[in-house]
């Protein structure tokens, strides 16, 4: 009988370990269920989140489409503001790409071969910086000056080329706009041409004509998308 006791012990403890391996055995099976469950749920809320960002960058692209049209918009209406603003002093406004372009015939602001802006033409050069700075304020303004290919003959010794002559007149402008008509210092700047960009034949008096001028060109802001003419005219 004394061997009973041991005989006992060791069938109990057989069975306690073949339970505790049918434990073991079965926790693990419950355990990758459970990893299993979790990982489909990462996988469902990882699709989620694409399908979510995929929605916002196409709202994105929508409202970046309706700004450039607002702005399109916006800077339609203030070209046609700007236009009915300068017709009285009868300035011409054209587009150049996405720039804004005031042309004044270089006759109607100075005499010959001169770069002194007559009084006649200060009433609509004032009109101009005024509505410049109402329609475009904090825009950059180049003042340009142009001129034909005739040499200035009264006022050689001042001016031997036609580059002189086009950067006093276009410095006189830009001048007469900051500080007659307002135009902040810092957003106006000249530009001088001569005779190296002509808008018509020099081989006329009417082209010459056209060619002798000063154009102020309104830049667009930084980054906008270019407008052309036919948009702005709608």
């Amino acid at each position: 009988m004394s061997g009973m006791p041991s005989t006992f012990s060791s069938s109990v403890m057989r069975v306690a370990l073949v339970g505790a391996a049918a434990l073991v055995a079965g926790g693990g099976c419950v355990m990758d269920s459970v990893v299993q469950q979790e990982e489909n749920q990462i996988r469902a809320l990882v699709k989620e989140i694409d399908t979510c960002e995929a929605r916002l960058r196409w709202l994105g692209r929508g409202i970046r489409t309706l700004e450039t049209k607002a702005g399109a918009g916006a800077t339609a209406e203030k070209k046609r503001r700007f236009q009915q603003a300068l017709a009285k002093s009868g300035l011409r406004v054209t587009s150049r790409g996405p720039e804004i372009v005031v042309t004044l015939a270089s006759t109607v602001l100075f005499d010959p071969g001169e770069a002194t802006i007559q009084e006649e033409a200060k009433v609509p050069l004032i009109d101009l910086a005024r509505a410049i700075s109402e329609a475009f304020d904090g825009r950059v303004v180049r003042v340009e000056g142009h001129t034909d290919n005739t040499r200035p003959r009264r006022t050689r010794a001042v001016y031997p080329t036609n580059w002189e002559l086009s950067a006093a007149r276009s410095l006189a402008v830009m001048r007469f706009l900051s500080e007659m008509g307002g135009i902040k210092k810092g957003w106006i700047f000249p530009a001088a041409y001569g005779e190296h960009r002509p808008v018509a034949s020099n081989e006329t008096a009417e082209g010459r004509e056209l060619n002798r001028r000063v154009d102020i060109v309104i830049l667009p802001p930084v980054g906008v998308e270019r407008v052309t003419t036919a948009e702005l005219d709608q």
